[in-house]
Protein backbone atom coordinates (compact mmCIF):
# COMPACT_ATOMS: atom_id res chain seq x y z
CA UNK A 1 0.00 0.00 0.00
CA UNK A 2 1.09 3.53 -0.93
CA UNK A 3 1.50 6.50 1.83
CA UNK A 4 -0.16 9.53 0.37
CA UNK A 5 0.89 13.73 0.81
CA UNK A 6 -2.21 13.08 3.25
CA UNK A 7 -0.76 10.37 5.13
CA UNK A 8 2.33 12.31 5.53
CA UNK A 9 0.96 15.54 6.66
CA UNK A 10 -0.56 14.05 9.71
CA UNK A 11 2.68 11.72 10.71
CA UNK A 12 4.16 14.93 11.07
CA UNK A 13 1.34 16.65 13.01
CA UNK A 14 1.52 13.17 14.50
CA UNK A 15 5.06 13.56 15.39
CA UNK A 16 5.10 17.03 16.54
CA UNK A 17 2.53 16.30 18.98
CA UNK A 18 4.53 13.90 20.89
CA UNK A 19 8.08 16.11 20.49
CA UNK A 20 5.87 18.82 22.60
CA UNK A 21 4.46 16.23 24.64
CA UNK A 22 7.64 14.84 26.33
CA UNK A 23 9.38 18.51 25.81
CA UNK A 24 12.11 17.65 23.04
CA UNK A 25 12.43 21.21 22.10
CA UNK A 26 16.64 20.35 22.52
CA UNK A 27 16.47 18.39 19.56
CA UNK A 28 16.91 19.64 15.90
CA UNK A 29 14.34 16.78 13.70
CA UNK A 30 13.43 17.08 10.39
CA UNK A 31 10.81 14.74 8.41
CA UNK A 32 11.20 12.65 5.21
CA UNK A 33 8.94 10.83 3.12
CA UNK A 34 9.98 7.95 0.38
CA UNK A 35 11.51 4.81 -0.10
CA UNK A 36 14.59 4.42 2.46
CA UNK A 37 14.61 1.13 4.49
CA UNK A 38 12.88 -1.95 3.18
CA UNK A 39 10.47 -3.73 5.32
CA UNK A 40 9.72 -0.87 7.33
CA UNK A 41 6.80 1.44 7.76
CA UNK A 42 8.99 4.33 9.79
CA UNK A 43 12.41 4.86 10.45
CA UNK A 44 14.69 7.08 11.84
CA UNK A 45 18.21 7.97 12.04
CA UNK A 46 19.81 10.52 15.22
CA UNK A 47 23.15 12.09 15.54
CA UNK A 48 23.55 12.48 19.77
CA UNK A 49 26.17 15.21 19.52
CA UNK A 50 24.23 17.79 17.54
CA UNK A 51 20.88 16.65 18.89
CA UNK A 52 19.45 16.23 15.36
CA UNK A 53 17.92 13.46 13.90
CA UNK A 54 15.79 12.64 11.13
CA UNK A 55 12.18 10.80 10.66
CA UNK A 56 10.99 8.87 8.20
CA UNK A 57 7.62 7.88 6.95
CA UNK A 58 8.37 5.10 4.23
CA UNK A 59 6.05 5.58 0.88
CA UNK A 60 5.09 1.82 0.22
CA UNK A 61 4.01 -0.61 3.17
CA UNK A 62 4.56 -3.96 2.00
CA UNK A 63 1.41 -6.26 3.38
CA UNK A 64 -0.95 -3.11 4.03
CA UNK A 65 -4.45 -3.38 2.38
CA UNK A 66 -5.38 -0.06 3.92
CA UNK A 67 -3.50 2.71 5.59
CA UNK A 68 -5.57 4.01 8.97
CA UNK A 69 -5.50 7.05 10.74
CA UNK A 70 -4.82 4.89 13.66
CA UNK A 71 -1.38 3.56 11.85
CA UNK A 72 0.16 6.95 11.27
CA UNK A 73 -0.64 7.88 14.11
CA UNK A 74 0.70 4.78 15.94
CA UNK A 75 4.11 4.87 13.78
CA UNK A 76 4.67 8.14 14.84
CA UNK A 77 4.49 7.59 18.34
CA UNK A 78 6.91 4.77 17.83
CA UNK A 79 9.33 6.76 16.22
CA UNK A 80 8.98 9.73 18.20
CA UNK A 81 9.56 7.53 21.32
CA UNK A 82 12.49 5.71 20.05
CA UNK A 83 14.94 9.34 19.94
CA UNK A 84 13.60 10.39 22.98
CA UNK A 85 14.62 6.86 24.55
CA UNK A 86 18.22 7.47 22.16
CA UNK A 87 19.85 8.46 25.63
CA UNK A 88 19.84 5.33 26.47
CA UNK A 89 21.96 3.75 23.87
CA UNK A 90 24.42 5.67 24.93
CA UNK A 91 25.06 3.66 27.99
CA UNK A 92 23.66 0.12 26.60
CA UNK A 93 26.20 0.46 24.04
CA UNK A 94 28.95 -0.66 27.12
CA UNK A 95 26.97 -3.10 28.52
CA UNK A 96 25.07 -5.09 25.64
CA UNK A 97 25.12 -6.23 21.78
CA UNK A 98 22.63 -3.80 19.52
CA UNK A 99 20.18 -6.75 19.31
CA UNK A 100 19.67 -7.10 23.21
CA UNK A 101 19.32 -2.81 23.33
CA UNK A 102 16.73 -3.01 20.27
CA UNK A 103 14.50 -5.58 21.89
CA UNK A 104 14.13 -4.17 25.30
CA UNK A 105 13.59 -0.44 23.58
CA UNK A 106 10.77 -2.16 21.48
CA UNK A 107 9.23 -3.81 24.65
CA UNK A 108 9.50 -0.65 26.48
CA UNK A 109 7.69 1.10 23.59
CA UNK A 110 4.73 -1.41 22.99
CA UNK A 111 4.06 -1.27 26.64
CA UNK A 112 3.87 2.54 26.20
CA UNK A 113 1.79 1.99 22.79
CA UNK A 114 -0.47 -0.12 24.97
CA UNK A 115 -1.08 2.25 27.68
CA UNK A 116 0.02 6.20 26.71
CA UNK A 117 -1.05 5.95 22.77
CA UNK A 118 -4.14 3.61 23.50
CA UNK A 119 -5.12 6.34 26.04
CA UNK A 120 -4.66 9.25 23.79
CA UNK A 121 -6.23 7.69 20.94
CA UNK A 122 -9.25 6.70 22.29
CA UNK A 123 -9.89 9.60 23.50
CA UNK A 124 -9.03 11.20 20.60
CA UNK A 125 -12.16 8.62 19.43
CA UNK A 126 -14.80 10.11 22.33
CA UNK A 127 -14.36 13.42 21.25
CA UNK A 128 -14.13 13.02 17.37
CA UNK A 129 -17.77 11.10 17.68
CA UNK A 130 -18.93 13.53 20.89
CA UNK A 131 -18.16 16.39 18.08
CA UNK A 132 -19.69 14.59 15.35
CA UNK A 133 -23.19 14.48 17.47
CA UNK A 134 -23.36 18.16 18.02
CA UNK A 135 -22.50 19.17 14.54
CA UNK A 136 -25.15 16.75 12.88
CA UNK A 137 -27.75 17.35 15.37
CA UNK A 138 -26.62 20.52 17.29
CA UNK A 139 -28.32 19.51 20.16
CA UNK A 140 -25.85 19.66 22.65
CA UNK A 141 -24.34 23.13 21.99
CA UNK A 142 -25.25 25.44 23.01
CA UNK A 143 -26.41 23.86 26.38
CA UNK A 144 -29.75 23.32 27.37
CA UNK A 145 -29.38 23.77 30.82
CA UNK A 146 -32.00 21.56 32.49
CA UNK A 147 -31.82 20.26 35.97
CA UNK A 148 -33.62 18.88 38.91
CA UNK A 149 -34.99 22.52 39.28
CA UNK A 150 -35.49 24.08 35.45
CA UNK A 151 -33.76 27.30 35.09
CA UNK A 152 -36.48 29.47 33.88
CA UNK A 153 -36.51 33.70 32.93
CA UNK A 154 -39.47 36.34 33.71
CA UNK A 155 -41.37 34.91 31.22
CA UNK A 156 -41.13 31.37 32.45
CA UNK A 157 -39.08 29.69 29.30
CA UNK A 158 -36.51 27.46 29.85
CA UNK A 159 -32.95 29.11 29.41
CA UNK A 160 -30.05 28.26 26.99
CA UNK A 161 -26.79 28.65 28.55
CA UNK A 162 -24.11 29.22 25.80
CA UNK A 163 -20.62 28.13 26.61
CA UNK A 164 -17.50 28.34 25.05
CA UNK A 165 -14.98 25.31 26.19
CA UNK A 166 -11.25 24.67 24.52
CA UNK A 167 -10.83 21.12 23.19
CA UNK A 168 -8.96 19.44 26.25
CA UNK A 169 -11.65 20.55 28.49
CA UNK A 170 -14.21 18.97 25.58
CA UNK A 171 -12.11 15.53 25.57
CA UNK A 172 -11.99 15.71 29.55
CA UNK A 173 -16.17 16.10 29.91
CA UNK A 174 -16.46 13.68 27.00
CA UNK A 175 -14.22 10.53 29.07
CA UNK A 176 -16.43 11.72 31.81
CA UNK A 177 -19.68 11.23 30.04
CA UNK A 178 -18.48 8.15 28.75
CA UNK A 179 -18.16 6.47 31.96
CA UNK A 180 -20.98 7.36 33.10
CA UNK A 181 -22.79 6.24 29.98
CA UNK A 182 -24.87 9.77 29.71
CA UNK A 183 -24.98 12.18 26.74
CA UNK A 184 -22.50 14.74 26.47
CA UNK A 185 -25.06 17.59 27.27
CA UNK A 186 -26.29 15.85 30.54
CA UNK A 187 -22.92 15.79 31.31
CA UNK A 188 -22.06 19.55 30.98
CA UNK A 189 -25.65 19.96 33.07
CA UNK A 190 -24.47 18.15 35.64
CA UNK A 191 -21.09 19.85 36.00
CA UNK A 192 -22.70 23.03 36.18
CA UNK A 193 -25.63 22.41 38.69
CA UNK A 194 -22.98 20.78 40.65
CA UNK A 195 -20.80 24.50 40.48
CA UNK A 196 -23.58 26.19 41.37
CA UNK A 197 -25.03 23.91 44.06
CA UNK A 198 -20.96 24.60 45.57
CA UNK A 199 -20.91 28.19 45.43
CA UNK A 200 -24.66 28.95 45.64
CA UNK A 201 -23.60 31.32 48.42
CA UNK A 202 -21.29 33.46 46.99
CA UNK A 203 -23.52 33.40 43.04
CA UNK A 204 -26.52 34.80 45.58
CA UNK A 205 -24.62 37.47 47.30
CA UNK A 206 -23.85 39.38 44.11
CA UNK A 207 -23.51 42.07 42.87
CA UNK A 208 -26.32 40.83 39.88
CA UNK A 209 -26.47 41.80 37.37
CA UNK A 210 -23.38 42.96 36.87
CA UNK A 211 -21.54 42.18 33.15
CA UNK A 212 -18.02 42.19 35.19
CA UNK A 213 -19.43 39.80 37.55
CA UNK A 214 -20.91 37.38 35.25
CA UNK A 215 -17.56 37.11 33.36
CA UNK A 216 -15.63 36.51 36.60
CA UNK A 217 -18.42 33.53 37.46
CA UNK A 218 -18.10 32.19 33.68
CA UNK A 219 -14.36 31.87 33.81
CA UNK A 220 -14.65 30.39 37.11
CA UNK A 221 -16.98 27.85 35.76
CA UNK A 222 -14.80 27.23 33.18
CA UNK A 223 -11.74 26.63 35.31
CA UNK A 224 -13.08 24.11 37.73
CA UNK A 225 -14.22 22.27 34.27
CA UNK A 226 -10.50 22.28 33.00
CA UNK A 227 -9.28 21.19 36.61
Amino acid sequence: MITTDKHFEMFVKECKHWIDYWAMKQWRIEFRHGDFVEDTRANFEYHWASMSAYIALEEYWEGCVEVTDREIAEVAFHEVAEIMLSPIAQVASDHCNEFDYNQKVHSIIRRMENSIFKEYWDGREIMKTNKSIVNETEELLPVDFVGPENVVDESGVDVAVEIDITDDTFLKISKVAHEKDITFNQCVNELLIDYIHSNEDEILEGPWPDEDVDADVKDGIIQDLDD
